[in-house]
């Protein structure tokens, strides 16, 4: 019950209410799950509100709550936003010593926050690790791909 408000108020933008409403549940005993984490903090990243994300993502820690992929793709997209690339790779090394593996989602924002702050050689790599691991890319992939190395001027590459 307290996901399925939660996800009003934030599909809604009303980002106070949720909050205020995350608090009450959570001052009355009920136990956050890391999906309820999850939802706060993209909502967050999406409004531009790293610091809220941030916070979400201490509390998180300090509830013993476990991440998830999920988690780490908002991190990672928040990063990108916040033109913070450079820590993408460590967040990258994290998840990969937690979990051990990436999904599609995490390649693609992975390869977005990267192609987007220049790094086109990690943006390679990252794509020619995620063909090696068996994930095949799909059109958002190739599309984030196409977009970075045109950005960069390197459209060639690719083609």
């Amino acid at each position: 019950m307290v996901n399925t408000l939660l996800s009003i108020f934030l599909a809604k933008g009303k980002l106070s209410m949720a909050c205020k409403l995350f608090e009450i549940f959570t001052d009355m005993g009920a136990d956050p799950a890391s999906y309820t984490y999850n939802s706060m903090m993209s909502s967050f990243v999406k409004k531009g509100y790293f610091n809220e994300a941030w916070g979400v993502l201490q509390e998180m820690g300090e509830k013993v709550c476990p991440s998830d992929v999920a988690t780490y793709n908002v991190i990672i997209q928040g990063l990108g936003k916040m033109g913070r690339a450079d820590l993408a790779g460590a967040v990258l090394d994290k998840l990969m010593k937690q979990r051990g593996y990436l999904d599609i989602v995490v390649y693609n924002t992975l390869i977005n926050a990267l192609g987007n702050a220049g790094r086109i050689e990690e943006v390679n790599k990252l794509f020619q690790q995620m063909n090696d691991s068996g994930i095949n890319p799909d059109l958002v992939a190739y599309n984030t791909l196409i977009e970075v190395h045109a950005k960069a001027g390197q459209l060639k590459q690719i083609l």
